[in-house]
């Protein structure tokens, strides 16, 4: 019985069967691969577009520093504390205030210098909060 049944299915995958089941096989294997190779163009796309975003980036960085050092640099500072009504602080001009710490526990400060009077800081500055 078991030959019978091994001689049919060798007749059946001689015939039509055998064609259709190689074609599909071949079909399968090119669909596969097609959808294997789209998905590999697809990430050079997607890494072009990355690299692409990455440039921008970098270069929207480094103008954003440019402007953070022109903004920050000390002739700018000073020409707009001058047109705020600013003046240089003299040593005259200058308390030098200790300053207790709050609980035992905490480390004393260092003494710092406070400007008083004669427009060192705009009025507005000396109001109580």
């Amino acid at each position: 019985m078991g030959r019978t049944w091994r001689r049919t299915l060798y007749r059946r995958m001689d015939g039509r069967a055998g064609r259709w089941g190689l074609g599909l096989g071949i079909v399968v294997t090119s669909l596969v691969l097609l959808w294997h190779h789209s998905r590999i163009i697809q990430a050079g796309y997607d890494t072009e577009a990355l690299r692409t975003e990455k440039i921008r980036l970098e270069r929207l960085q480094r103008e954003l520093v440019m402007e953070r050092e022109s903004l920050s640099s000390l002739g700018r500072v000073e020409r707009l504390a001058t047109e705020l009504g600013l003046v240089h602080l003299t040593l005259r001009d200058a308390v030098v205030v200790n300053v207790v710490p709050t609980s035992p526990t905490s480390e004393p400060s260092e003494n710092f210098a406070v400007a008083l009077g004669r427009g060192v800081l705009p009025v507005e500055a000396h109001a109580a909060p």
